[in-house]
């Protein structure tokens, strides 16, 4: 089957995280039907197994999607097929993410299980489940689930790259009790919207957070009672909205909020051209933080370390998300921090609970994956760079990515295996925005066959 037909008919199968029956079953009716030894375990991996006469190599992406839609958009990600577009060489869905992160692992992987140029290939494909919500698949594998020697993730967005390396990451988890006292005055809805988002690993590109906006809005008002804050999908995803409810004895909110739009859309001019913010007086709440809490909230928002933190020749060596704040009997904020190295993700970490642990809140860190780094002029990397360089007459880019991949936790896992990751051309993944270009797709496939033959030779 051509690539791009195997990617489009896995564009209809509904894979959200955390709703992943569908495209087991579908993988599975994939193994069964073309006779492809294959196993589940109970974290819902599935590792398909096609024997050869050379030795094994290891493909690996992940069965899940990002569930990101546009604010006007009415979308059930379990239930229904995504809505897909080709448009000037690309892919794209109608008001949705497009899954190709990691739909393009999944395509790639059974189209080298059903081709017949690799059938005399050893090839293990290990398909991770609910990779975007803490590569939760991948940390219940068992040791020593691959026989390969060489391993190569699927989960890139860039073909002139190969990825020897990626950022580790933990979850800062704040929760403040909601401590209801009685409401009354004006009460107000805000809302932030309009943001263009994106993968979290994107620190230092000027993306706004619509979480940071609202609380630095909140700060300038005078005595603010919350009864609720929501906003951000997902801890690795820069939030494009957030709504809170609100009273306060501010009389001049409006020319406040005129004067903080005018600021903010200078501030973000050449990066988020639909910054938008809608107020409008409600009906008074049934319950509401006291002034004292709300303050706490408020401070700790605005004081949580955000974006950037360091630099260095590799890129972007450490960086935090305030991806999700939720109201529902208490007031739970998640903040996401990748670092090159353990010692920066605990070191910042640390810093960032502290922020919300100085305002009264309780605060747990749990690391959600290592950082991967693969050794220096390892033979993997040789023989991905030469047939790189045969195919298509130009050096690759050897990086060390931001964004977070499974590599690292199927390292530890399987000790004796090499690893790197690719993959086309992709834009906007994510969010609404994302693209996949086709011809990529296609060179991105022609290298994988042709890397697997010299692999497994």
């Amino acid at each position: 089957m051509d690539i791009l037909e195997r990617f489009m008919d896995i564009t209809k199968v509904p894979r959200p995280s955390g709703h992943l029956g569908q495209i087991r079953n579908y993988l599975l009716d994939f193994a069964e039907s073309h006779g492809i030894e294959h196993n589940i375990d109970d974290h819902g991996n599935i590792l398909m197994i096609r024997h050869g006469d050379t030795g094994f190599v290891a493909l690996q992406g992940h069965q899940d999607m990002v569930a990101s839609k546009s604010p006007h958009k009415t979308f059930d990600f379990t239930r229904q097929p995504i809505d897909t577009r080709i448009d000037g060489g690309r892919v794209t869905a109608e008001g949705t993410t497009l899954g190709a992160d990691n739909g393009v692992g999944i395509a790639i992987m059974l189209n080298a299980l059903d081709s017949e140029e690799l059938k005399d290939v050893s090839l293990e494909c290990l398909f991770t489940s609910d990779e975007e919500i803490g590569l939760i698949g991948a940390k219940g594998l068992e040791d020593n689930i691959l026989s390969s020697e060489y391993l190569i993730n699927l989960d890139m967005e860039d073909e002139r790259k190969i990825t020897v390396g990626c950022a580790g990451a933990s979850n800062i988890i704040a929760r403040f009790p909601y401590e209801n006292s009685t409401t009354n005055g004006q009460w107000w809805r805000l809302k932030v919207s309009g943001l263009l988002s994106g993968h979290s690993s994107m620190a230092g590109l000027g993306r706004a957070n619509a979480i940071k906006l609202t609380s630095e809005y909140l700060k300038r008002l005078d005595n603010v009672r919350l009864s609720s804050i929501d906003g951000g999908t997902f801890n690795n995803v820069i939030p494009m909205e957030c709504e809170t409810t609100f009273s306060t004895t501010d009389t001049f909110q409006y020319s406040k909020l005129k004067l903080y739009e005018e600021e903010t859309s200078a501030r973000y001019r050449d990066t988020e051209p639909g910054i938008s913010f809608t107020l409008e007086p409600i009906d008074e709440p049934g319950s509401a933080l006291s002034t004292v809490m709300t303050n706490r909230i408020i401070t700790s928002l605005n004081e949580c370390p955000y974006d950037l933190f360091e630099s260095g020749n590799i890129g972007t060596m450490a960086s935090s998300n305030l991806g999700i704040i939720r109201t529902d009997g208490c007031v739970e904020i998640t903040s996401m921090m990748r670092g090159a190295t353990d010692d920066l993700i605990d070191r910042y970490s640390k810093k960032i609970a502290e922020t919300f642990v100085r305002n009264g809140a309780n605060v747990t860190v749990d690391k959600l994956f290592p950082p991967w780094h693969e050794p220096e002029g390892s033979e993997l990397q040789k023989i991905s760079v030469d047939v790189y360089k045969e195919m298509f007459d130009r050096e690759p880019i050897l990086e060390i990515t931001h964004g977070g991949l499974e590599c690292g936790i199927i390292r530890n896992k399987c000790p004796d295996i090499q690893a790197i990751a690719i993959g086309p051309n992709m834009g906007g993944v994510h969010t609404p925005d994302e693209y996949l270009e086709i011809e990529s797709l296609r060179r991105t496939e022609r290298y994988v066959f042709e890397l697997v033959k010299r692999l497994s030779g």
